[in-house]
């Protein structure tokens, strides 16, 4: 029994702790929230709403809200609700897929700076630098109007911005971590790069 008791602990300390940091700080809590609701709104979108988001309905269009049009109709005479709804399934995957391709390729960059030299580090920061100077907009219209429009083009004008963020992110760690004792005990020892960015 006081086995069990002990293999609780840290559950309920750690959920403590995420109770406590709530508390004293309601704006994430509320942020969370907001974007807990989204996600759940996205999900459940085909119970929360019986409208078909494309479907035309030009006898109805402009309406106000109402009980059966939760946030009226468009020109078209499309439910609003469910066009937002539904919208919001496509958001979440375009800013998801767009964080994991920035990850993926500004996070290596980022460590491949942060241990190689001087030269190569300039370098893949002179490019970080550059794609950071162009404002998100600005880059995002450049980037659609060279390789076109549809939703993959998008998302590689959203990922190549956010890009430099996570690659001076992952430099910075880096930097701090490869002079700590154990990096350089490995090193020492004859292990190699590749393998200490993938172990340590």
């Amino acid at each position: 029994m006081n086995s069990l008791d002990t293999s609780l602990l840290p559950t309920r300390s750690r959920r403590r702790q995420f109770l406590c940091m709530l508390q004293n700080n309601p704006s994430i809590a509320i942020g969370g929230g907001l974007v807990l609701l989204v996600v759940l709104a996205a999900v459940l979108a085909p119970l929360l709403t019986h409208w078909d988001p494309i479907e035309q309905d030009l006898l109805n269009t402009l309406q106000a809200p109402s009980a059966a049009h939760w946030f009226g109709t468009d020109d078209y005479g499309r439910d609003i609700f469910a066009r937002v709804i539904y919208g919001a399934r496509i958001t979440l995957f375009e800013v998801c897929l767009s964080v994991a391709i920035s990850m993926v390729i500004g996070i290596p960059l980022g460590i491949i700076s942060g241990l190689a030299g001087r030269k190569i580090d300039a370098l893949i920061m002179w490019v970080m630098d550059i794609i950071f100077a162009f404002p998100g907009i600005v880059l995002a219209i450049l980037i659609v109007s060279v390789l076109g429009e549809g939703l993959a083009n998008m998302l590689i004008a959203i990922s190549l911005f956010s890009i430099p963020v996570y690659a001076r992110l992952s430099r910075n760690l880096t930097l701090g971590l490869k002079n700590m004792e154990y990096i350089e005990a490995a090193h020492m020892l004859g292990v190699r790069y590749p393998r200490i960015i993938t172990h340590y």
